[in-house]
């Protein structure tokens, strides 16, 4: 068997077989393994997520009914249990994501590793694969930049998708698998923030510089014709940016939709009502009759964001409130909009920021190709697929590993 990608899919593929008894071979055009896993979960590795079959099937946007057999061979009590007995304890965080103990990505690597050796997995490093060679619908020679083999019964790929192209998964293999005659589902960013294209009435060309600022506990509301999503998290805004784990979400549910036709509205304050807003305002203004809109924005929001605010009323926040009582304030046109404006904060979105910035693909070589209950290419008798190049993705939290590995598993398990 030729293995083609050392990430964890591919790894667990090769591991799976030799154990069955096959010769296996990875190949992977990086200089060692696991180079994107070494980066995952800022590089503590968010290995699986121990919830059950039924938090999966909403987790996973794409395809679900075309893994779920890998993920009932494979559950995240069978990830804890392969890497616990050989030797890598982990742990389990919040949200069920499970980490390794030490907190180390490299520590999932070397586990891979050591189990290479052990079962005499031959590993090919810095070689890329560029062609394959049919004959009667089955691939009979591999060329790569330095080599051609024609020695191997069944072919794996499980090359990943485009994200973090640094890393190697740069979706080379896409256009190789399209010469085999698979369609591939358009690739786009999932798990990765936004660009926006205009803030609440301000204009899309105005310049915007906001220090990169996280803001804890908002409301996020996105809606079309067809579509809302609403959730209480958190935010992070830079520039003309959005991020966090709340737009992170979000990405996973939009990257196929018409971004025009979608507005997000932010709730800054969802704890308050508008009334309360209000008596806040009128207490703060109680306290102190002298202060300028900027001062009292700054009260009640984070201060680096308080100048897109002033941009979006078009006041001078320099401007002295003038207050002599609460009716005064209640008809204060200013202080109004500002409340409505803190309640629900218009962003349009531009674009996603790329795949050099997403955690995950969406995309990839279409289930419809794929023999269901062993991930057989129907096209080419002797190739397999596993791993993100294949058309699923998921939300975060360890679900898009548990994926890798499960599918790994099961190629690993079925190839005959």
């Amino acid at each position: 068997i030729l293995i083609i990608g050392a990430g964890p899919a591919g790894l667990m593929c090769a591991i799976k077989s030799a154990q069955r008894g096959f010769n296996v071979t990875i190949i992977d055009h990086n200089e060692k393994i696991g180079k994107k896993l070494f980066i995952t979960g800022k590089g503590r590795c968010n290995i699986s997520n121990i919830s059950d079959l039924n938090v999966y099937k909403k987790k996973v946007i794409t395809n679900y009914s075309f893994v779920e057999d890998s993920l009932k061979l494979f559950t995240p009590n069978d990830v804890i249990s392969f890497f616990e007995e050989n030797n890598c304890p982990l742990k389990i965080e919040r949200g069920n994501r499970i980490f390794p103990k030490s907190d180390k990505s490299s520590d999932i690597i070397k586990t891979f590793e050591k189990l290479i050796k052990k079962l005499n997995i031959n590993l090919i490093l810095n070689e890329s694969v560029l062609k394959f060679n049919l004959k009667n619908n089955k691939i009979i020679d591999i060329i790569t930049n330095k080599n051609i083999y024609s020695s191997f019964d069944y072919i794996v790929i499980a090359t990943g998708g485009k994200s973090y192209p640094k890393t190697g998964s740069d979706g080379s293999m896409y256009n190789i698998i399209k010469q085999l005659g698979h369609d591939i589902i358009k690739p786009v960013p999932s798990l990765v923030g936004i660009e926006v294209k205009s803030f609440s009435n301000i204009s899309s060309t105005e310049q915007i510089n906001i220090s990169k600022t996280l803001i804890e506990n908002v409301k996020l509301k996105c809606k079309s014709k067809n579509f809302i999503f609403e959730e209480l998290g958190d935010i992070q805004i830079f520039n003309k940016e959005l991020d966090g784990p709340l737009i992170i979400k979000l990405s996973s549910l939009i990257n196929r939709m018409n971004l025009n036709e979608l507005s997000i509205y932010i709730d800054f304050k969802p704890a308050l009502s508008i009334e309360q807003l209000k008596n806040r305002i009128d207490r703060e203004l109680s306290i102190n009759n002298n202060l300028t809109y900027y001062n009292l924005f700054c009260k009640l929001l984070p201060k680096s964001i308080v100048p897109l605010f002033i941009k979006s009323l078009k006041i001078n926040g320099s401007d002295k409130i003038i207050k002599s009582n609460f009716k005064q304030i209640n008809n204060n046109m200013v202080i109004n909009s500002f409340i409505k404006s803190i309640k629900s904060f218009e962003i349009k979105i531009s674009k996603f920021l790329g795949f050099d910035r997403a955690i995950v693909t969406s995309g990839g070589v279409n289930f419809l190709e794929i023999n269901k209950h062993n991930f057989q290419s129907k096209i080419i008798n002797n190739l397999y697929f596993c791993g993100e190049v294949l058309d699923y993705d998921a939300q975060t939290g360890g679900y898009n590993l548990q994926l890798a590995l499960a599918t790994g598993n099961y190629v690993g398990s079925k190839i005959v």
